[in-house]
């Protein structure tokens, strides 16, 4: 039989033994001197072309193309039913255009989608910030850029639908 003894009488003494990291030698590197080394990922990433250092990148973020209010207009028809693309949701969320246009909420991306959901999973009732886009029940509007909404034929989803009886 093996048994296990603790030689060290009280444990509880070096606890904290590791937390001040004051004590440890670092290696630390100006930017310029890191700029300056062949064996970087940034020197990597500068031969290769890479992120940041891509042309073709640069040159599609120097020009966005802006957007026309008419043809978002066009493409995306009042009333039409949509399905909205998100991540943080795991059952897709549909509904009803209501609006398509500028809005006050945001300068930097002033063209949005109001979408009057088919459920009540939705932020407000087609107001931001006490400026009425559309109207709707609470919790059934929403506001989407326009690359996160699909038109198409989405009938409203039935939540009994695949229960067997």
């Amino acid at each position: 039989m093996t048994s296990l003894v603790d030689a060290i009488p009280d444990p509880s003494v070096h606890y904290d033994e590791f937390d001040d990291v004051s004590q440890v030698e670092k290696f630390e590197i100006s930017p310029e001197e890191y700029a300056k080394r062949n064996d970087t990922i940034l020197a990597f990433k500068m031969r290769n072309k890479l992120g940041r250092f891509d042309d073709s990148i640069k040159a599609n973020k120097a020009a966005p193309k802006p957007i026309d209010e008419a043809e978002l207009i066009a493409k995306y028809p009042l009333g039409s039913r949509c399905e909205i693309t998100s991540l943080s949701t795991e059952s897709p969320l549909r509904g009803t255009l209501r609006f398509v246009g500028r809005v006050d909420f945001n300068e930097k991306q002033p063209f949005w989608i109001g979408v009057e959901l088919d459920e009540p999973r939705g932020k407000n009732d087609g107001a931001v910030d006490g400026k009425r886009y559309f109207q709707c029940p609470p919790l059934r509007g929403i506001f989407l850029q326009p690359e996160r909404v699909t038109i198409g034929n989405f009938p409203p989803l039935d939540p009994l639908e695949d229960e067997e009886i």
